[in-house]
């Protein structure tokens, strides 16, 4: 997942790691790991890898920091 930072000094982009592959993420923007969305899961289960590949067929924004974390 990745989402516009509030304040784009703090998030000079780079890569995250995925389920399966590392992705590039624009400057100004931030990308959560897995293990960081688990974080914010009350029960702790985290991202489902059978959802994200359903998502991968939907068509993608057109807005930067679009791209698809899997």
């Amino acid at each position: 997942m990745t989402y516009q930072c509030a304040n784009p000094a703090l998030c000079p982009g780079g890569t995250v790691q995925g389920f399966t592959a590392s992705h590039s993420i624009p400057a100004g923007y931030y990308g959560a790991t897995p293990k960081e969305l688990a974080g914010l899961d009350p029960l702790g289960i985290g991202p489902n890898v059978a959802a994200s590949n359903y998502f991968k067929q939907l068509p993608l924004r057109t807005t930067p920091g679009s791209t698809a974390t899997t």
